[in-house]
């Protein structure tokens, strides 16, 4: 153990023989030239009880050797320099693992050339330019479970945290990264991020992934962390650009997901997106939308009809926009398919046109999902749409709730299952009441009860309760629920039309029959030889199939 006050204890520790060098701070002094580990040594910096000291005045740098930072040390590069590192681990012989302590200069720690970090758990990096740069193929990071990352200069457009050309980092699972410009994480040509679990992420933007046409930039999954963008949240861009899974985690901000030119996102099962303009803007590929996902909003957008967003499905989620004039989703490129989810704009839910540019948006198929638009049709389209193909169901899959019932703009662009229409009765969804396919010419109610036909002559709503009149009775239970239905009536220009909604779904009574117990007396025979029988001297029983006894009896005499 080496306590250590000044430079000239500190080199002196450094040269020991040891293979473990500890090194015990006992006060603060000025680093009068960059500390050099090598050798291969693994050297320990804590501070005494009576800290934290500072190092101030140049960097610790490891080319061969593996340093361990414990909490107390501050380490300040305050030379004017784009170089100024407080500590740099350089080389695929150099290691670290950093617990604690303070980081301050140009750059707060560089990390390349394969060097690696196995855990930073805490500590604070204070950068001009940026808090942490991890450069190159095999440099690596292989956990980060606390700690702050802050870039502080708002005049250097750089990013809080760097992972460049080919470097890596293993977990994400705690932190707090900030940026007072450009983004608090940035993964760029080939940088990579195999979870982000937690954490938070404030900046210009929270994260951009950006792919130089390198194959694989970008973040395997993110299971959890709070992303807060002044303008783009999350962004995504560029040929090679990817996020593999989003599963969980919060995103603020005016586009909390911009997947833009060449990008992917392949999965996004979870998570809030929370934007001020839209929850994603999509000018890429996302392959899938589901889950419990909920997202304020969707701008699938297209650039003179040459460059589009595609969205290949939309399994579930909710996707609310309640800004005015807003709509669910405003899809000028391509959905491939709807098979399920909830989407709800202030306008259409989904609507393929725009008032402000030319191009136009294509649905090519809708399988199920629920889709209001509060004032507008429910969905607005531009080209074909292909309704719930193969359906043989009754009533269909999905549901359609429109102002003033208008479910398509042009329903000449719906192709509707044969022998199929949509209904004029509503059925609940999350307490709303929605439109669905249901089979022409057929009674909309598919039950195996009729109710002869109820004439209306004049307009109105009219409220209706159904319920079991039958009593109990020879085995047979009735079914107290009772179902309300309201019938509104509403005058055309003389022409009366009647709809119907089942606010608690289309009644179904259920009848249990339990048929009254019948009773069967057996009896046996007892034959005494030699000596009179008394009562109860014998016992017998009556046993089932399986060995198991029903009843039992004993003798009495005769």
């Amino acid at each position: 153990m080496y306590y250590v006050n000044d430079m000239a204890s500190l080199q002196s520790a450094l040269e020991s023989s040891d293979n473990i060098i500890n090194i015990i701070l006992t006060d603060s002094f000025q680093l009068t030239y960059a500390v050099l580990i090598n050798k291969g040594k693994t050297v320990i910096i804590t501070s005494d009880n009576d800290g934290p000291y500072t190092l101030t005045g140049n960097v610790i740098r490891v080319i061969d050797g593996n340093i361990i930072i414990n909490d107390g040390v501050i380490i300040i590069n305050d030379t004017v320099s784009v170089s100024a590192y407080a500590l740099h681990l350089n080389g695929s012989s150099a290691s670290g693992t950093i617990k604690g302590g303070r980081f301050e200069g140009y750059t707060a720690l560089r990390i390349e050339n394969g060097a690696t970090i196995d855990e930073i758990s805490g500590g604070e990096f204070i950068g001009a330019s940026s808090a942490i740069e991890l450069f190159g193929q095999n440099s690596k990071i292989d956990l980060i479970s606390n700690g702050l990352f802050e870039k502080t200069d708002a005049t250097i457009d750089r990013s809080a945290f760097y992972v460049d050309n080919g470097a890596q980092i293993g977990y994400i699972v705690g932190g707090t990264f900030e940026a007072k410009i450009n983004s608090a994480l940035l993964l760029i040509r080939g940088g990579w991020v195999d979870e982000i679990s937690n954490g938070t992420f404030n900046g210009q933007r929270a994260m951009t992934v950006f792919s130089d046409d390198v194959p694989k930039t970008g973040v395997d999954r993110i299971s959890g962390g709070k992303f807060t963008g002044e303008a783009v949240c999350v962004w995504v861009r560029g040929v090679g650009a990817q996020i593999n899974t989003i599963s969980n985690g919060t995103f603020e901000g005016v586009r909390t997901l911009h997947n833009d030119l060449g990008s992917v996102t392949s999965n996004i099962t979870g998570g809030n997106f929370i934007g001020s303009t839209a929850g994603i803007y999509n000018l890429s590929t996302i392959e899938n939308i589901g889950g419990t996902v909920q997202i304020s909003g969707i701008i699938n957008d297209n650039i003179d009809g040459t460059v589009y967003g595609t969205i290949d499905n939309i399994s579930g989620g909710v996707i609310i926009s309640d800004v005015p004039d807003k709509n669910g989703i405003r899809n000028l490129g391509l959905i491939n398919q709807i098979t399920g989810g909830i989407i709800v704009g202030a306008e259409s839910s989904i609507s393929c046109v725009s008032p402000d540019k030319p191009e136009t948006g294509t649905i090519g198929k809708i399988l199920g999902g629920a889709f209001w638009g509060k004032n507008d049709a429910a969905i607005i389209l531009a080209s074909t749409l292909i309704l719930e193909p193969g359906l043989d169901v009754d009533p269909g899959i999905g549901r359609y709730r429109g102002k003033d019932d208008v479910i398509f703009n042009d329903e000449s662009l719906v192709i509707y299952p044969p022998g199929y229409i949509m209904s004029t009765s509503t059925l609940p969804v999350e307490e709303t009441q929605f439109r669905y396919l249901t089979r022409e010419n057929e009674d909309e109610c598919e039950g195996n009860i009729k109710f002869p036909c109820i004439e209306f002559t004049e307009e109105g709503v009219f409220n209706y309760t159904i319920r079991e009149t039958s009593t109990s009775g020879n085995g047979w239970i009735t079914d107290e629920k009772k179902y309300p239905v309201i019938v509104t009536v509403t005058d055309d220009n003389g022409t009366l039309t009647a709809s119907v909604e089942y606010p608690e779904g289309i009644p179904e009574f259920t009848n249990r029959y339990e048929p009254q117990a019948v009773c069967v007396t057996l009896c046996a025979n007892k034959i005494a030889i030699g000596a009179p029988l008394e009562d109860g001297q014998f016992t017998f029983g009556v046993f089932d199939e399986e060995g198991n006894e029903v009843t039992s009896a004993t003798n009495t005499t005769p």
